[in-house]
């Protein structure tokens, strides 16, 4: 049996219907047709579309809503923070003003000339002009003095010794070296022989 590509270039093919290929009949099953199932089905997949977007839709928007509700939290929350800090630092600022408008105060009086005057006089200081002659023993009491003397001598005591130590050492560590050096000569001599 040819194929119908082969009729289609041969030239000598006639197109008449007696010369044709007769074409054999294969049986077929009878077509029945059920009434309303496939309007049904088409129904029930337009409502399963239907239902598929719609949740899709609302999941879509609930999503957005809550990413949109939490970023609002956030950035109110970061808002009540950073008031709550602005706050804290303008009472901060507050005290220090008030610290430094008592300091200013306190400054004016210590600096004040009759002030100076007046504290100087009950310390037993006088004007530039009275020049008196002070000995250690007028202003302190004899004990005191000879407590002085004493810790003067012991720290004199103290720094001598510790010259002599440190004195003891480096003669100490000198005569390591030269000893080390002497070692290491007879070392080497009797390495050569």
């Amino acid at each position: 049996m040819a194929t119908q590509a082969a009729y289609a270039y041969d030239y000598d093919y006639d197109y008449s219907p007696q010369r044709r290929p007769r074409e054999v009949e294969v049986p077929r099953p009878p077509l029945r047709a059920l009434p309303g199932r496939r309007a049904a089905a088409q129904q029930k997949s337009l409502v399963g579309q239907l239902a598929r977007v719609v949740l899709s839709t609302g999941a879509f928007c609930f999503l957005f809503a809550m990413a949109v509700g939490v970023t609002s939290i956030t950035v109110s929350n970061a808002t009540v923070q950073m008031l709550l800090e602005s706050e804290s630092i303008t009472e901060t600022i507050g005290e220090a003003r008030s610290v430094g408008l008592e300091l200013e105060v306190q400054h004016s009086i210590a600096t004040n000339p009759a002030r100076v005057q007046e504290a100087a006089g009950a310390l037993g200081m006088v004007p530039v002009g009275q020049i008196d002659k002070l000995d250690a023993t007028t202003i302190l009491d004899p004990t005191t003095v000879e407590t002085i003397a004493q810790a003067a001598a012991k720290a004199e005591k103290a720094k001598a010794a510790k010259a002599a130590k440190a004195e003891k050492a480096k003669k100490a560590k000198a005569a390591k070296a030269a000893k080390a050096t002497a070692g290491g000569g007879v070392t080497t001599a009797s390495s050569d022989g």
